[in-house]
């Protein structure tokens, strides 16, 4: 049987240019966007940002992150806390996670709570961009 190699092996050996994260949140008020078409759109802006730095997110979206009508300043959102178990486990094969607009991950009237997220993702190899 072929030994499994750990993923954080696997970052040494794929170039982490290959995939990206992406994480994207709609609110509970959609405006004038559908909650699919809001999805959507944040999805294209993440993925033209991660093409400018020469990254890609997953074809079949196996590192997209939703969370539909679910409010930035709530701690408990579903797709938030996969993007995190991933990161903090060390199984994320990606060094990036963008988001459409920081208010999309987190919003928050206190700074240090995004510093705080940032550093998290940061300590573990990952970098949250916009």
């Amino acid at each position: 049987m072929p030994e499994k190699i750990p993923c954080n092996a696997l970052r040494e050996l794929i170039p982490s240019a290959l995939t990206a994260g992406c994480y994207v949140r709609t609110g509970f008020q959609q405006g004038t966007l559908t909650r699919q078409e809001s999805l959507d759109a944040q999805i294209h802006i993440c993925e033209q940002l991660a093409r400018e730095e020469g990254r890609q997110i997953s074809a079949n979206h196996e590192y997209l992150f939703v969370d539909a009508d679910a409010g930035a300043r709530d701690p408990n959102r579903p797709g938030l806390s996969r993007l995190l178990e991933l990161v903090r486990d060390g199984r994320a094969p990606f060094d990036r996670v963008y988001v459409s607009g920081p208010d999309r991950i987190l919003r928050s009237p206190d700074p240090r709570d995004m510093y705080e997220l940032c550093a998290d993702l940061h300590a573990h190899g990952v970098k949250l961009c916009w």
